[in-house]
């Protein structure tokens, strides 16, 4: 019986370390086989910087059963995860924001390996196009250990439906940037990169992406993908999720114009303890000017002394 402890101990540590092993490996796979979206105009076309414009974006409401997930370490269905979108005229407009902590990419620019580490994959196709070769357009964005930009196109759309190559250029049309503790990936797609002419409203177009996250290995690779057809079902434009085109306007963030405060009166100051080099010295009028003296003219004087001699000599004869 001694003997038989130690080893039902070592099966019963295998089985806990197997069952970890593959709890760790997370795998949720898509349910919706057709999945609905629709796509706003932007009031005003965001500025391309890596940064969510959030007039000129709208939300991407995904659905349970709408993401494949593929996880080796990572729990992603607890990972902050966000997609816009939004259009007008000459674009289509994306912006995929995750979580920063779990980025790891050592490509150089120009690499068509970024897939593997840390990046992000956009596929574009017309409606109802299956998608073999370059019936799609699809592009991928990553930033390196270093900083640099990293891009590559593994699908041109022009080759079946547009009419002219996608070309990166950053800071015009792709921009990845740090925000308050995303990676924001965004990008303007012109539209004649992946259909003849700009959609009207209600017309349809094929849309797919893919966020992941990876570690210092090629090997943990945490992807999620919003629908079919890029990496899971291979590539396949029929099994991207439909984008409707709509009417609606995003609206505008209003323009706050601060009032200038008025300034506060003297006494304002003086009653609230305002600092006394600010507070205007009082004003103190000059006295009236002293009237000048009255000075009697010489004939006046002439007279007065006159009256006076002859009263004086009155006044004497009376006493005599």
């Amino acid at each position: 019986m001694k003997k038989i402890i130690p080893a039902v101990l070592v099966f019963a540590l295998v089985s806990a370390l197997f069952t970890a092993a593959v709890s760790a490996a997370t795998q949720v796979d898509q349910t919706n086989d057709d999945i609905q979206i629709s796509i706003s105009r932007a009031a005003v076309a965001p500025v391309i910087d890596g940064k969510l414009d959030e007039d000129s974006y709208q939300r991407i409401d995904i659905k349970p059963g709408d993401l494949n997930l593929n996880s080796n370490s990572l729990d992603l269905t607890t990972i902050a995860f966000d997609a816009y979108i939004s259009y007008d005229d000459n674009n289509v407009y994306i912006l995929l924001s995750g979580d920063e902590r779990y980025h790891y990419c050592d490509h150089s620019p120009g690499s068509g390996d970024i897939w593997n580490q840390s990046c992000i994959q956009i596929s574009l196709a017309a409606n109802n196009t299956i998608a073999m070769g370059g019936d799609r357009l699809e592009i991928g964005l990553a930033r390196n250990n270093d900083g640099e930009m990293c891009t590559y196109i593994w699908s041109q759309g022009y080759d079946s439906n547009g009419a002219v190559e996608f070309e990166f250029a950053e800071g015009q049309n792709f921009m990845i940037a740090n925000d308050g503790g995303r990676l924001n990936y965004e990008v303007a797609v012109p539209w004649n990169t992946f259909v003849q002419g700009k959609p009207g409203v209600g017309d349809k177009f094929g849309f797919n992406f893919m966020y992941v996250w990876s570690a210092d290995d090629i090997d943990v690779r945490e992807k999620l993908e919003f629908s079919s057809g890029c990496d899971v079902s291979g590539k396949n434009a029929d099994l991207f999720a439909q984008v409707t085109v709509t009417d609606n306007v995003l609206q505008a963030a209003p323009v706050v114009v601060e009032e200038p405060e008025p300034e506060p009166e003297p006494e304002e100051l003086g009653a609230g303890g305002g600092d006394p080099a600010d507070i205007p010295a009082p004003v103190v009028e000059a006295p009236p000017a002293a009237p000048a003296p009255v000075t009697a003219d010489p004939i006046s004087l002439i007279v007065l002394g006159a009256v006076i001699s002859v009263a004086g000599a009155a006044i004497a004869r009376k006493r005599k």
